[in-house]
């Protein structure tokens, strides 16, 4: 199964996606804030879903922690929420995230993104 990393502040937001993605049969790992989710980055998950505005590392720093260790290359990464638009263009040039979302996003967008990303790497 393909496991993916949640970064989000609001819990109703975190249940609702954790929720979803489980039923859709992925392994989810959750993460409230972005130094959280640079540490729960060695669960190797396949992919990650990162939203912008949350307490002590905020989603750009979280991006930039991510992306600076070369051991996650390959994960895929989906932004979620007000990235401001210079480091989305940013992300984009360096070929950092996968696909963007601003809130509110429809859960449909997400997970056509997902499988697309995991029919191309064969996690299942």
């Amino acid at each position: 199964m393909g496991r993916i990393l949640v970064v989000e502040d609001n819990e109703l937001v975190q249940d609702l996606l954790t929720t979803l993605l489980i039923k859709q049969g992925y392994n989810v790992i959750s993460a409230m804030d972005g130094k959280e989710g640079l540490d729960k980055l060695v669960e190797k998950p396949h992919a990650v879903l990162c939203d912008y505005n949350m307490p002590n590392v905020n989603g750009a720093n979280f991006v930039e922690g991510m992306r600076s260790n070369k051991e996650y290359d390959a994960v895929c990464l989906v932004t979620i929420g007000d990235f401001p638009e210079s480091k989305l263009r940013e992300y984009r040039e360096k070929s950092w995230i996968s696909a963007e979302f601003s809130k509110p996003v429809a859960i449909d967008d997400i997970t056509n993104t997902l499988k697309t990303y995991f029919s191309a790497i064969k996690v299942w």
